[in-house]
């Protein structure tokens, strides 16, 4: 059953709300991030870092070392700004409108804002929410939300946070760019406020920067406080002017920061030092770490490409020397080690590998071929000799052909260059032949798919012709003559 609550009662839970939050407003989240530190040309150091706020002067800045429980101040350092802007990833979820007014409204905030995106060359998505569909469009351009946009008309959505989750499922962290998640939402109620931590928890670990644009409802509270993001009433005229100062902020260029450590160390022992650098008037909060190791300087050496080629070159050419060298050391060894044997030696030592493996010497196996050789007698070839042989075709009409072996081995295909070709699409290529030996002719197949037929039964092996043997080839039909 819905609850409903009075108005005296909402006002209590929202201030009970508000004291619960307090501690989170008077520790905010730094504003500043840090985008790369070049430390190869040790104790010069380059820190790159971005940050929302302008940076005064740099007599304003601090910067301190620590290493362990000892702290150095830097004298002296240089920081400059760079020209060109911070780079971007901008998410934008926007819920689905009701009339024509929501749509225009909401085309124009997303135009603007994307917009803002496109002048520091960032990359913009945009998300329609709706609890049955997800509508997600990537490197939106300012140009396409025009009238012409294909918003999606969806129902109010009641579980806006399970389309958000879904929405951060497929983004990673990158180096050096920041991802900025703007939430807006009309709803006085999410229903499913129940996975608040844990939404807060993946934004937290994905690095994202969270702004929620709503009205001010304890649910979005709750999630700006657990994911140290910022909240604009959507109500309000000057939270748009304060939203886009913030995201302004994020595109503004980076800064360089130049100085040379205050430590002695040398870059090949490992030490850890934390770095914090601060403002005066606290527009500035950044601390880091960085450290020095033999890995991290040999890494750093490596990385440069006119040292990394010259050593992998002598590394193969090393390797390549070392096969060689000792493939003829191998060499050398095995025959300074073989030793000289006679013809007999060698014989006998054959022999006696022989009988030790198969049992019986060189010579004797030798003299059982001979005997063999000399006692085989050749197996008679059945069958009649005939000094002439003919093939007669018959066809169904009843004519006949008569085709004439003269070769030793006549062939039978439908290849053109059989001696007798055959135009039928169930014989082979070289289907069969007939080879004249001693005075017979015997009927070989030659592999054929189809196979050849004497005398009415398949030929398994070649056999010798008599005198009115039927041939069958396919369709076809022979008979052997022979005198």
């Amino acid at each position: 059953m819905e609850k409903n609550y009075s108005m005296p009662t909402r006002f209590f839970y929202k201030c009970i709300w508000s004291v619960l939050f307090f501690p989170l407003s008077i520790f905010p989240e730094s504003t500043d991030s840090l985008k790369g530190l070049d430390s190869t040309q040790y104790p010069n150091l380059q820190v790159e870092f971005h940050s929302k706020y302008e940076i005064g002067m740099d007599d304003s800045i601090s910067v301190i070392e620590r290493s362990g429980e000892v702290k150095h101040i830097v004298s002296q350092f240089r920081l400059r700004k760079k020209e060109e802007p911070n780079r971007i990833r901008f998410i934008l979820s926007l819920p689905s409108y009701s009339g024509a007014s929501d749509r225009t409204w909401f085309l124009q905030l997303a135009r603007s804002l994307v917009d803002t995106v496109e002048g520091a060359k960032g990359e913009s998505i945009l998300h329609i929410q709706s609890d049955s569909n997800f509508h997600l469009y990537e490197k939106v351009r300012a140009s396409e939300l025009g009238t012409g946009f294909p918003y999606p008309k969806e129902p109010k959505t009641k579980k806006p946070i399970e389309g958000w989750r879904k929405l951060l499922e497929p983004i990673e962290k990158e180096n050096g760019l920041d991802t900025i998640l703007l939430l807006v939402s009309f709803e006085e109620e999410w229903f499913d406020r129940i996975q608040i931590p844990d939404f807060a928890r993946e934004l937290r670990e994905k690095q994202i920067k969270l702004l929620v644009l709503s009205p001010q409802i304890l649910e979005a509270n709750k999630l700006v406080g657990y994911a140290n993001g910022e909240f604009y009433q959507i109500s309000h005229k000057e939270s748009y002017a304060k939203l886009f100062q913030e995201l302004r902020g994020w595109v503004s260029p980076n800064y360089i920061l130049e100085y040379e450590s205050p430590w002695n160390f040398s870059k090949w022992d490992r030490n850890e030092i934390q770095v914090s650098v601060k403002s005066i008037d606290r527009s500035l909060n950044l601390e880091f770490v960085y450290e020095l190791s033999l890995a991290k300087s040999l890494g750093a050496i490596l990385r440069n490409p006119f040292v990394f080629f010259p050593v992998i070159i002598f590394l193969i050419a090393l390797c390549f020397s070392a096969l060689f060298y000792l493939r003829g050391f191998e060499s050398r060894s095995y025959v300074a080690e073989l030793p000289i044997l006679s013809p007999s030696q060698e014989s006998a030592d054959e022999s006696m590998v022989y009988d030790h493996v198969y049992g019986e010497t060189i010579e004797k196996a030798n003299r059982d071929r001979e005997i063999a050789a000399i006692t085989k007698e050749p197996i008679p070839l059945s069958g009649k000799t005939y000094e002439i042989g003919f093939l007669i075709r018959r066809d169904a009409s009843g004519n006949s052909e008569k085709n004439s072996i003269q070769t030793n081995e006549f062939f039978l295909g439908r290849s053109e260059r059989n001696h007798l070709v055959i135009r039928d699409p169930l014989v082979s290529l070289v289907h069969a032949k007939v080879k004249k030996v001693k005075g017979k002719f015997i009927l070989f197949d030659c592999a054929s798919d189809g196979g050849v037929y004497l005398n009415g039964k398949r030929l398994l092996r070649p056999k010798a012709l008599h005198d009115l043997d039927e041939i069958q080839v396919g369709k076809t039909s022979f008979s052997f003559r022979g005198r």
